[in-house]
């Protein structure tokens, strides 16, 4: 038979063929020993061609026989004379976490800048020019994996902008930049910009083009009107793709939307309820809305799916840290990041657990070591500015605030946080300004009750500037936001008792013991408050006393109320983050009436 195949070439030739349908046939089943056996069939009828070398080699690389399939790859120099050998082979390599070997291969093709190096290459396929472009992007996707793992990320970042650029469809390159937050707000911005002009160029359709520049627009979130993005993913039959849903439910819940995130989060999760995405934005949200059993569940059937996923173990820490076992908690982040490095909610929800109970240096260690990871990621520096400003430093506080305000100019709770140092130093008109550019931001229409602390301290500061009707507006606004907090209520009583509006700031206190009867700030307030009434309906006017103050003001013994009174409400960072701080309250000020609030945003969702 042997002697038979050597002298009929014609006969050998279509055996080889049939061998190499089989190999490709049984890898598109998932059989990929079948798939082996038949490749190393193909490699003894051939004589050892190339061809057959590379698909053996990519079936030994499936099955894991990583040293094997590098051993084949040497033969006759194939990994340095083929490209797509090359390529498998710096695979290979990275599997073994040879790093060194990996980054020689991709430097034998490649220049320092990406461009391929000009040398006479050989192709396996009949179509050269989509195997150099699909192995060229590969190749330079590979060398931003091996960038980031070595700790480089400003070079992985630029391999994995210079791959996309390459190819366009290179999704991978794209997640890795976006959700290892490798790019800051400018780059993002620029990164858009590159993507249309490289789809405009690409020689697709127009029906192509419009479909990728419309996930890269949601993925990016470079969108101000969600009802137009609705619209165009509608028209290219996208509007219930759960990558586009879920891109969209976690831009809900940046903006502190989260009913509205939890409808688009439940309507994915109907379609694929394992979506990694989804989950990960669904874990932000059951820990924000404490559904402790909703959590426990969805992490008990996460670990027995997908046992060696990061995600799952990251499911299991949020649990224990909504009840509090910040310890048991750190246990199951630090798996989630052994599994995954790159896991930035995982490092990000660690640090909240030591922030949880008051180990502040640790926490900042971990952002700290989060912001070097994240070059793009301004929530790690807004953290360490919380830290500071629950310590009392507020000039370092502010410092880290601006340097999250430099990386996402218009971030809303940035903003908040820097007017908060702002009304700590007295300087209410910067608090005014900044607390009015992070409303800007919002929705006013459809504020959530997230962002009620914002408000509140806007009606702080404009009341310390003596804009009393202003700060009454706000107050109100805070309260339709939270209808059941006392605090606010405390606030409308203090403002109106130094409008003389004595009738109504008694009302307003009685309706703060309504919803917290043992109020004793309420109480105190309220016997100042008859007492002044008393004097305002007794005492004749005197003409002396300067008539743009409120008699309330101008009792020295009576303004001391102010510095008594120190009512509370929820900071944001207890009811949003998904690892949220639960330590010692905000410092209070030395002569306001009310404590500020903190303002914290959580990527964990993200």
């Amino acid at each position: 038979m042997a002697g038979q195949g050597e002298d009929n070439p014609a006969a050998k030739e279509k055996l080889i063929r049939t061998l190499r349908k089989s190999v490709k046939d049984y890898i598109c089943k998932l059989d990929h020993r079948s798939a082996l056996f038949w490749a190393e069939r193909a490699v003894t009828v051939s004589k050892g061609h190339v061809h057959d070398l590379y698909w053996l080699s990519h079936c030994l690389f499936l099955t894991g026989q990583f040293h094997r399939a590098i051993h084949f790859l040497e033969k006759e120099n194939a990994f340095k004379n083929h490209i797509l050998c090359g390529y498998l082979y710096a695979k290979c390599q990275v599997q073994l976490k040879n790093w060194k070997e990996a980054i020689d291969i991709i430097d034998h093709f490649l220049n320092e800048s990406g461009s391929l190096k000009k040398q006479k290459l050989q192709f396996l396929s009949g179509e050269p020019e989509s195997e150099q472009t699909s192995a060229h992007s590969g190749l330079l996707l590979v060398r931003g994996q091996i960038f980031e793992t070595l700790e480089l990320r400003d070079r992985a970042a630029e391999s994995y902008q210079v791959a996309l650029r390459l190819d366009v469809t290179c999704y991978e390159a794209l997640d890795a930049l976006l959700s290892h937050n490798l790019l800051n707000a400018e780059e993002e911005s620029q990164c858009m910009a590159l993507l249309s002009s490289q789809l405009a160029a690409s020689g697709l359709s127009s029906e192509e083009t419009s479909f990728l520049h419309i996930i890269y627009t949601v993925k990016l979130k470079k969108y101000k009107n969600e009802e137009e993005v609705r619209k165009k993913c509608a028209s290219v039959a996208l509007a219930d793709d759960p990558e586009i849903l879920s891109s969209v439910a976690e831009n809900h819940y940046n903006q502190r939307q989260l009913t509205a995130s939890m409808k688009l989060i439940q309507k994915v999760l109907a379609i694929d309820p394992y979506h990694p995405r989804t989950i990960l934005v669904y874990l932000a949200l059951l820990v924000e809305m404490k559904e402790k059993n909703d959590l426990f569940k969805l992490a008990h059937q996460l670990i027995d799916h997908y046992p060696r996923e990061a995600l799952s173990w990251y499911a299991v820490a949020c649990y224990y840290y909504l009840i509090n076992r910040g310890e048991t908690a750190r246990q199951y982040y630090s798996r989630a990041t052994v599994l995954d490095r790159n896991f930035c909610a995982a490092w990000l929800a660690h640090a909240h657990s030591f922030s949880m109970e008051k180990e502040h240096d640790q926490a900042i260690s971990i952002y700290l070591k989060l912001s070097q990871m994240t070059r793009g990621g301004h929530l790690p520096f807004l953290y360490v500015g919380l830290e500071y400003e629950r310590s009392n430093n507020h000039s370092l506080a502010e410092k880290y605030f601006h340097r999250a305000l430099k990386m996402v100019p218009e971030d809303p709770a940035t903003l908040h946080e820097i007017g908060t140092v702002a009304l700590y130093r007295r300087n209410y008109d910067r608090a005014v300004n900044f607390f009015i550019r992070a409303l800007n931001q919002l929705d006013k229409h459809s504020l959530s009750p997230s962002w009620e602390p914002l408000v509140n301290n806007l009606a702080h500061a404009y009341r310390k500037l003596g804009k009393f009707d202003e700060a009454v507006e706000y107050h109100l606004l805070a309260l339709k936001l939270n209808p059941k907090d006392a605090s606010t209520f405390l606030s409308l009583a203090l403002t109106s008792a130094y409008k003389d509006d004595y009738e109504a700031a008694l009302r307003y206190c009685h309706h703060a013991l309504a919803v917290d009867k043992d109020s004793s700030l309420a109480n105190s307030m309220i016997q100042k408050l008859i007492q002044e009434y008393v004097l305002s309906t007794m005492l004749p006017y005197e003409p002396t006393m300067p008539e743009h103050k409120p008699k309330f003001i101008q009792n020295a013994a009576r303004r001391k109320l102010e510095d008594e009174i120190q009512p509370k409400t929820p900071t944001l960072s207890e009811e949003l983050s998904p690892a949220s701080y639960k330590g010692d309250e905000t410092p209070k000020l030395s002569d306001s009436d009310m404590q500020i609030e903190d303002l914290s945003m959580d990527s964990v969702g993200e």
